[in-house]
C-alpha cells in the first residue's frame, strides 16, 4: 500500500511479516517466541491501538488473540483498562502491504 510505505523507513516502526490472517499467530517465530509479545514487553507499552483494512477478519482476529495473551499476563505492562489510554498515546499497528503488519511507537513526549 503506497500511502503506508513510509512506515518501512520510520525509526519508531517495527515491521513484522505475517504468514496467516491472524497477525498475532503469524508473529510466532520458529523458536516459539512471539514477536508481538516481545515488542510490547521490550517497549513496556501500556496501550496499543490496532487499525487495519479488514476489521472484521484480520484486525478482529489479532485483537481477540492479543487480548487473550494480555489476560494471561504475557504482556504485563499493558493496563487492564488499556482502551481508555489508547487515544492518548497510541501505538498504531497496520498493514503497509499484504501479509505484513507494522507497529509505530510515538516518540517520547518532552516533559515540561
Amino acid at each position: 500500500m503506497p500511502k503506508l510505505e513510509w512506515l518501512e523507513q520510520d525509526k519508531h516502526t517495527t515491521l513484522v511479516r505475517k504468514d496467516c490472517i491472524n497477525g498475532f499467530v503469524g508473529s510466532i517465530a520458529p523458536d516459539g517466541r512471539n514477536r508481538v509479545v516481545d515488542w510490547v514487553n521490550q517497549h513496556k507499552l501500556e496501550a496499543v491501538l490496532v487499525v487495519g483494512i479488514c476489521t472484521d477478519i484480520c484486525v478482529m482476529d489479532f485483537v481477540l488473540t492479543f487480548l487473550s495473551a494480555r489476560n494471561h499476563d504475557l504482556m504485563p505492562s499493558l493496563r487492564t483498562s488499556w482502551s481508555m489510554r489508547a487515544a492518548a498515546r497510541p501505538t498504531i499497528c497496520r498493514a503497509p502491504r499484504p501479509r505484513s503488519w507494522a507497529c509505530r511507537r510515538p516518540p517520547p513526549t518532552p516533559r515540561t
